[in-house]
């Protein structure tokens, strides 16, 4: 007998003995997208595991869904063993992607830039294929392509705050510290548009930027932006230990044991020792009269 319609026939005798139509099969894998779309990536599991129990497993569509949710889930090891159970009968490019996220998350860095590499044409207008080709370029050191990589997530999907704030750690990995300046005042301008707003996120995009302009040499700028959030904070030790060190570079050292002792006050043990490892101070605490008011203060 033909091989394909022995194939056919034990998978309709199976649908049969399961009781399960191909609208009812249907409606169930639309619930379990709705749920992946949706990012509620635990129910599209248990909707999954649902599934399963119901009907024949003859294809292995429903194992790319449960790839799909173990690698937003970061489960990584289940992922990659769901993709190898799909790739036996389906799509191959969409297999790869997933795959490719798995030994990502698996820190097979080699292997899954091979494989993201291999499926480029097809993700072009896909900013979370970027964003997790760039992670990956990242966490194997290679900056320059990561942040290539991540601009292009970005461009695609500017208002994505973990696309964002990667791309300004590759920067800052890169040592490209104007452009880290120049790609957090873009992301805030997007931000200054939303009506709300995650304060965490902002708070979180703030302090790279700060570091930004630390780095950049533009001391003035880190303090400007320092002040605002000296004025926002209830325990502004943080605020007050940076812009020591902003004063710090600009020789101005009246405000760098100002801003010292302030921090200080909020937390002695954690910045004292912070001061003391802190290469920016040690002009700072060479001079003559700080110097001296440095160690009465440690004596207090």
């Amino acid at each position: 007998m033909n091989k394909k319609l022995v194939i056919f026939l034990v998978i309709i005798l199976c649908f049969q003995s399961t009781g399960c139509s191909g609208k009812d099969n249907q409606k169930e894998i639309n619930l379990i997208r709705s749920y992946i779309n949706e990012e509620q990536y635990e129910k599209a599991i248990v909707e999954l595991d649902n599934y399963n129990t119901k009907k024949c497993r003859a294809f292995h569509e429903e194992d790319y869904y449960y790839g799909v949710c173990y690698n937003r889930l970061e489960l990584y090891k289940l992922a990659e063993e769901s993709i190898d159970y799909y790739q036996m009968d389906y799509d191959e490019v969409k297999g790869n992607y997933e795959k490719a996220i798995s030994l990502y998350g698996i820190a097979d860095y080699e292997k899954a830039i091979r494989l993201f590499e291999s499926i480029k044409d097809a993700y072009l207008d896909n900013p979370e294929y970027f964003y997790y080709y760039g992670n990956c370029c990242y966490s194997d050191k290679k900056y320059a392509d990561a942040a290539n990589l991540l601009e292009k997530a970005v461009a695609l999907d500017p208002e994505q705050h973990e696309y964002n704030m990667d791309l300004l750690f590759a920067y800052y990995e890169l040592e490209e510290y104007n452009k880290g300046v120049e790609a957090c005042n873009n992301y805030l301008k997007i931000l200054d548009e939303k009506k709300e707003v995650d304060s965490d996120e902002r708070y979180q995009l703030e302090y790279q930027r700060v570091d930004f302009y630390y780095n950049a040499g533009q001391y003035e700028a880190a303090l400007s932006v320092l002040s605002k959030q000296l004025e926002e904070s209830d325990a502004p030790g943080y605020e007050c230990y940076h812009m020591a060190r902003c004063y710090a570079k600009m020789k101005d050292y009246q405000n760098t044991y100002v801003y010292l002792r302030k921090s200080f006050e909020y937390d002695i043990y954690y910045y004292y020792d912070e001061y003391k490892s802190d290469g920016v101070f040690k002009d700072f605490f060479a001079d003559e009269k700080y110097g001296k008011m440095m160690e009465a203060l440690e004596a207090e």
